[in-house]
């Protein structure tokens, strides 16, 4: 696990605060030739949602291929959205969030909150 990993759960907390309307999110690292790994999730006691790991395994894939904004369908309610998470030197893994899909229209402000 990470090294403050309390400070790591603290940041993906306010990132949720700050989009409002988020039911869950996902912060993973990613680096070439090793499976993502899960680095923290909000809320705490709960990982990733049943059913919605293929989705997000999808996500990711594309995220770490593309490393650029990537949305997929996880429901007819609600809409994965990941961005990739960089440091100086590049790609360090990916931040996805859950939003409800009625929100589309309020998505580009999310994501300017996020950058």
């Amino acid at each position: 696990m990470y090294a403050n990993s309390a400070a790591i759960q603290g940041w993906l907390g306010l990132q949720v605060q700050s989009l409002g309307n988020c039911p869950y999110a996902l912060l993973v690292a990613l680096s070439a030739g090793a499976e993502p790994q899960l680095v923290a999730h909000w809320p705490a006691e709960q990982s990733v949602p049943p059913g919605s790991e293929s989705v997000i395994a999808k996500l990711i894939a594309g995220l770490a291929a593309k490393q650029r904004l990537q949305m997929e369908k996880l429901s007819d309610e609600e809409l994965l959205v990941g961005l990739p998470v960089t440091l100086a030197d590049g790609l360090w893994g990916a931040f996805i969030c859950c939003l409800p899909a009625q929100d589309k229209a309020r998505l580009p402000l999310a994501l300017k909150k996020l950058h």
